[in-house]
């Protein structure tokens, strides 16, 4: 059950709870306000049963001050934690004003170039998350938040770990953007983001998840085969021969639009001749 707005109120009154702004299984989240500072929240509410548990809480209490470390232009700032009086794990983040890339998408087509744009964004901020030794492991459309100026920032890292390469107890995530490793609850490092940002790329280019096997981007949207050979890198079954790195993957979104809009740019100058004299 989703407390009220009024019910949060009274249990964190150092927050003016304005409106609930999503909820599912994991918990809701509500817009407020910082009275102290006097400035737009997200805050995060997980039911009370997970609080309940000492094992989760704690683990929570560690996610909450890793990624409170986290400070990127492409990530969504953490500002506190805790716990309320009524057993809710709470996390208080940066509020952004717009539509989630899953809004996005299902309002139709992105423009190939913008997704080029959105794409290499979130390779940065899953390389800066990365570099701190973070793993988030629910890399999806839902989470990833597009402000007014198209700026990417990745949320919910309710689900992140450190990166030890320690197999999976327990194979958490978005099933249609969960490596192969993470369901098989075999050993898990950035390559399991790596795929799902694959994914995410193919969804964007579509406005689908895919199935197996999967169809062809050309299929769905007038653009390069080259987004095809860089989505199987991405996701390829085996880590080992998947796309190593965000960074790596950034390079390669760029250099396919790069590419396109050369091959795009290119044309014979005897069919210009031609044209000019007839």
């Amino acid at each position: 059950d989703v407390p009220s707005v009024e019910e949060m109120n009274a249990l964190l009154p150092q927050y003016a709870f304005e409106k609930l702004a999503a909820y599912g299984g994991m918990g809701a989240v509500f817009r407020g306000r910082q009275r102290s500072l006097d400035r737009p929240v997200a805050i995060k509410i997980l039911p009370p049963e997970f609080g309940a548990e000492p094992e989760f809480a704690e683990r929570f209490k560690s996610e909450a001050r890793a990624m409170a470390k986290l400070n990127h232009t492409n990530v969504v700032g953490v500002y506190d934690f805790g716990i309320t009086t009524g057993g809710h794990l709470y996390l208080v983040m940066e509020w952004i004003e717009g539509p989630t890339l899953h809004e996005l998408i299902h309002k139709g087509s992105i423009p190939v170039r913008k997704v080029a744009h959105l794409g290499m964004q979130l390779c940065d901020a899953l390389a800066y998350a990365h570099s701190h030794k973070i793993l988030h492991r629910d890399i999806k459309p839902g989470n990833i938040m597009i402000n007014q100026d198209d700026q990417v920032k990745v949320a919910d890292f309710g689900l992140a770990r450190p990166i030890t390469g320690e197999a999976e107890e327990n194979p958490f995530g978005t099933p249609d953007y969960a490596a192969p490793e993470i369901m098989a609850r075999q050993a898990v490092d950035q390559r399991a983001d790596i795929f799902a940002a694959g994914v995410v790329l193919y969804e964007m280019l579509t406005g689908r998840v895919p199935k197996n096997p999967r169809r062809s981007v050309t299929e769905y949207a007038p653009v390069s085969k080259r987004w095809d050979d860089l989505i199987d890198q991405a996701t390829h079954a085996d880590p080992a021969k998947r796309i190593q790195d965000a960074l790596e993957l950034r390079a390669r979104i760029s250099q396919v639009i790069t590419q396109a809009a050369e091959a795009v740019a290119v044309v014979p100058v005897a069919e210009v001749v031609v044209a000019a004299v007839s």
